[in-house]
């Protein structure tokens, strides 16, 4: 482990020299204004498959058809050891995300009654009291700082309550996981990663000597092929769930609110259509996908005419696949009318995200309260946002400004 890992390393012979492409995932340049552009500019000067010396050496896909078939295909693209670029080890196995089929099976079905949609329902009421608390407590302010203020309390509000983790750990989780994605240098990650292993070894810990019915304590005690979970298993499963559930649906939901800050027709027309809201979602989720997602190739082969050697790292730039003009018509406008196909925001194949339904009602839950309320905001022009890459891009800091009545903005 070095604190230089993001320099360039030597390029293994089988990879073409017109292949390589010097791209650092964790500091893409121009992703401060817009993390989606910035992918979007290397991807047009670089081949469809291309390597890059960085983070120890890895292949990166950029194309929608290229990135479902990566993810889908675990006979050839193995999830197993499947180590994200920046991290070189891993301190717990971390099934089910890092588990092929039939490994995979068990620890998937461990969650999913959890993450059913009937589950997910029961905890609309709860979703919807708090998104009304949050916006209500700045909506007369006339301004805020949306990913502080909403966008890192509401979806991982609902988070900890669903795990059954206290909101007292919320800020420490925060900073681990902002370690762990975003951290500049390997050390940085790997500490930032050790530290929320450290947290969910301490909670499934207290789980197993004080069983509870909340998914914390449910994966805890889960069994296994008839076996009780072994400790390591139960704290790569958590582990992997505080990654995603403090760090995916807070850049989503900040995106799409810098979105509606910068285009009133856009907010207008689901303010006075509030039925389309659902449809709009899925639309935002098509434009707006935020995880770039890691695989290792199993056997020697050859993807797209490019040989690839066993063991090589392969990164899916899932924030591009929304954007592809082989797959979507003008893809880089928002369309409420466009219709709906299947979009790879939540992954694709066995390891399809299991809280699609969760981001799905939260999203929904926050344009409906957040647009009774604050109707007609925008950018602040005195405070610029800042967008932030990583294993997750989204936006660092998102200051909104809204006229309110009988006050300046």
């Amino acid at each position: 482990m070095a604190d230089d890992f993001g320099k360039a390393s030597s390029v293994p012979g089988h990879v073409p020299p017109e292949l390589v492409v010097d791209v650092d995932f964790f500091d893409v340049p121009g992703v401060e204004d817009d993390p989606h552009a910035a992918w979007l500019k290397i991807r047009d000067g670089a081949p469809r498959v291309f390597y890059t010396p960085r983070n120890g050496g890895h292949w990166i896909v950029t194309r929608a058809d290229d990135v479902e078939e990566v993810l889908k295909d675990y006979e050839r693209f193995s999830s197993y050891a499947s180590i994200p670029p920046g991290l070189v080890t891993e301190p717990y196995p971390n099934p089910p995300v890092g588990a092929d089929p039939p490994e995979h099976g068990p620890y998937r079905q461990l969650l999913l009654p959890a993450f059913s949609p009937r589950a997910i329902a029961d905890m609309e009421s709860y979703i919807r009291s708090l998104t009304i608390e949050l916006i209500e407590a700045f909506a007369g302010q006339g301004r805020c700082e949306f990913v502080d203020d909403f966008a890192q309390r509401m979806p991982i509000g609902v988070f900890l309550r669903f795990m059954g983790l206290p909101d007292s750990d919320r800020l420490r989780l925060l900073g681990y996981v902002n370690q762990r994605m975003r951290g500049e240098v390997e050390a940085e990650r790997f500490a930032g990663h050790m530290a929320l292993a450290a947290y969910a070894v301490e909670k499934v810990r207290e789980r197993r000597r004080d069983p509870s019915d909340d998914l914390l304590g449910r994966i805890a005690n889960g069994v296994i092929d008839g076996e009780p979970i072994q400790e390591s298993k139960a704290v790569s499963m958590v582990v992997i769930l505080l990654l995603a559930g403090l760090d995916t649906v807070v850049n989503t939901v900040s995106l799409i609110a810098r979105l509606l800050a910068t285009h009133p027709e856009h907010r207008r027309r689901l303010t006075h259509s509030p039925e389309l809201i659902p449809q709009a979602v899925e639309e935002l989720l098509r434009r707006f996908p935020v995880p770039n997602i890691s695989r290792r190739v199993r056997n020697d082969i050859e993807f797209r005419d490019v040989r690839m050697r066993a063991g090589d790292g392969v990164l899916t730039i899932i924030p591009l696949t929304g954007l592809d003009e082989t797959k979507y018509e003008n893809p880089l406008e928002v369309d409420f009318d466009r219709e709906l196909k299947p979009h790879v925001n939540f992954g694709m194949g066995v390891h399809r995200c299991v809280g699609s339904h969760l981001a799905r009602l939260e999203l929904r839950i926050f344009l409906e309260e957040w647009l009774k309320r604050i109707p007609d905001f925008e950018l602040d022009p005195a405070d610029p946002p800042a967008g932030v890459g990583g294993n997750v891009i989204g936006m660092g800091r998102l200051p909104l400004v809204w006229s309110v009545p009988g006050g300046a903005r």
